[in-house]
């Protein structure tokens, strides 16, 4: 029931104080539309809000929609192409699980509709246990998948880490050979 909470929440505006207001004056009230502004943003005004002091996007979705799932995940993202995968994985598992809740109710409203107007027998109608069954699986290989592409991306980050290490004591031993002629 506390997912179906969160995801509302994922998918829903904020109002008042809650709403991100950028660098550049534009304000952010969903988090469908911070995907949509930061695929155009300015790299400027990104790393304006995204750089090793801080992530305001991070604090804005752990403190106003409490994801900590997706407040986790972008708290890893130091650039805008991650962040966008993100948010858009997010949001893509957020309309699938509210579509998923919606499901039974327009279930039982068409159900009662066929039933007044012809007498279709009950085993030919969708086994609504067996689309949730379907739905979850889907929801579980895509949050699996989603586990698996953020490992792989905190992985290549370290990677890049470490060589830019190697490489700066490489220049730092180029420096000295150089001053001392070896």
């Amino acid at each position: 029931m506390k997912v179906v909470m969160m995801v509302k929440d994922i998918l829903s505006e904020v109002d008042g104080d809650d709403i991100f207001l950028l660098a550049n004056n534009k304000k952010v009230s969903s988090i469908k539309e911070l995907y949509v502004l930061l695929q155009r943003l300015d790299d400027k005004i990104f790393y304006f809000h995204v750089n090793e002091e801080k992530n305001d996007f991070y604090n804005w979705v752990r403190d106003v929609y409490q994801d900590k799932k997706l407040a986790d995940d972008l708290l890893w993202c130091t650039n805008k192409e991650s962040m966008i995968f993100c948010l858009k994985s997010r949001i893509e598992e957020a309309e699938r699980a509210s579509l998923f809740n919606l499901l039974p109710s327009i279930e039982v409203q068409n159900t009662k509709s066929k039933k007044q107007q012809t007498s279709t027998p009950l085993n030919t109608m969708i086994d609504i246990d067996q689309l949730r069954k379907k739905s979850e699986e889907k929801l579980v290989k895509q949050q699996k998948l989603s586990k698996f592409s953020n490992i792989k991306e905190r992985f290549n980050k370290l990677q890049a880490k470490k060589i830019r290490k190697e490489s700066s004591v490489d220049d730092t031993l180029q420096k000295i050979r150089g001053v001392y002629g070896l």
